[in-house]
């Protein structure tokens, strides 16, 4: 019984460990809708496709809100066009001006939805290169809260 209890203390330690490096913080996710809006226009302003991806709500999630009929290839088909076009319109000239909260609204479990869910619509402004002086044209950007995280959807 006394040689146990220096192996049980050393099994102890060794539990210990692993358990405080499992219990490393997760990586950095925004705390905010205006936060994730910001990150997904600065990762297309970077040219970076896969960042801005990286913020879009997946098939998996879109999925467990949604009680249509979806098409995974379509779904991700959309988005990638959707963000890699914005992304290389920007690349192009296009210049925008950061995104402006428009409106949160609680969309009701429905027909469409399996729960309530949290939308936020941003208006981002647009200034196209050749249209100097004119009204710039806004896009309404939506992002939906899902398991604490903002993530962007292409409306339909």
């Amino acid at each position: 019984m006394v040689r146990a209890l220096p192996r049980l203390a050393s099994l102890g330690l060794v539990l210990a460990g692993r358990l405080a490096l499992a219990a490393e913080p997760a990586p950095a996710w925004p705390a905010s809708a205006q936060q994730a809006a910001l990150g997904l226009v600065d990762a297309l302003r970077a040219g970076d496709e896969a960042g801005a991806l990286a913020r879009a709500i997946t098939f998996e999630e879109w999925s467990a809100l949604s009680l249509r009929r979806l098409d995974r290839a379509q779904h991700e088909a959309a988005l990638r066009g959707w963000l890699g076009g914005l992304a290389r319109e920007l690349r192009a000239g296009l210049a925008v001006d950061d995104p402006v909260l428009a409106d949160v609204l609680l969309l009701p479990r429905d027909e469409k939805l399996r729960r309530p869910v949290v939308m936020a619509v941003f208006h981002l402004r647009l200034h196209p290169p050749q249209d100097k002086g004119a009204r710039p044209p806004t896009l309404a950007l939506a992002f939906v809260e899902v398991d604490g995280r903002w993530r962007f959807m292409l409306r339909d």
